[in-house]
């Protein structure tokens, strides 16, 4: 069985829709996220488009913080947590 590549916990925890930055600076709603796969479904004017969340910069969650596209990661481990 494949292991996630993202923090699904982490991802649920979140107030949700969110909104993704991409690496260029644009903004797209979320559709969904694979948590195996690390790929999301963006809404961009309609139709739906697939990236790899490594493309992206950050999410904004529905409260309006952002979030480090890093930290969606299962490896991420937060500072000062690092042994």
């Amino acid at each position: 069985m494949m292991s996630d590549l993202l923090r699904l916990d982490f991802i649920n925890s979140l107030p949700q829709p969110f909104i993704v930055t991409l690496l260029g600076g644009d903004e797209w709603p979320i559709i969904n996220i694979c948590v195996q796969t690390g790929i999301f479904r963006m809404d961009v004017c309609g139709k739906s488009q697939v990236m790899d969340i490594a493309e992206a910069n950050s999410f904004t969650d529905a409260n309006g913080k952002k979030h480090d596209s890093e930290t969606f990661f299962s490896d991420y481990e937060e500072e000062g947590t690092k042994s």
